[in-house]
């Protein structure tokens, strides 16, 4: 996987593919710095909630990682560049958000889907969660129907 400048200087506005999922399933980073964002804020008060909950998740993260040793700053760096991106999301009208981190790897892979459906999520682990990734990849497949998830 090609190491890319860092961090929202190379947004990818389009849908993930199978080959992403393959390629990020490969990423292990032994500190559990790889980094797995998935936002997109509900209706009114709700996306200042959802925000909100980014920000609490990310503070868990840090606190993890200092019972673990010194935090480790390009952990940190990917986390304030997350939540940046929770902060500027503009409500329910925003596109999906998917964030892969890893600073440690040099990797930051971004996409954007349309969707209705409201998503928080904010991982730090050994490997990236690609779950929702892999079913958003398989509906992007040629000869499958194209939906928003």
């Amino acid at each position: 996987m090609p190491k890319l400048k860092y961090p929202a200087v190379c947004r990818t506005h389009r849908a993930p593919t199978c080959q992403d999922v393959e390629n990020l399933s490969k990423v292990r980073d032994a500190g559990g710095h790889a980094v797995s964002f998935y936002f997109k804020p509900g209706e009114e008060k709700l996306a200042e909630r959802d925000a909100m909950i980014v920000n609490l998740r990310a503070r868990d993260i840090i606190s993890n990682s200092y019972g673990q040793e010194k935090p480790n700053l390009s952990l940190l760096r990917d986390l304030d560049a997350v939540m940046k991106i929770a902060e500027d999301a503009d409500g329910p009208e925003s596109p999906l958000k998917i964030v892969f981190a890893c600073r440690e790897r040099g990797i930051w892979e971004e996409f954007e889907i349309p969707t209705s459906n409201r998503i928080v999520r904010l991982e730090a682990a050994n490997s990236f969660d690609l779950s929702l990734l892999r079913r958003l990849a398989q509906l992007n497949e040629p000869g499958r129907n194209s939906r928003p998830a």
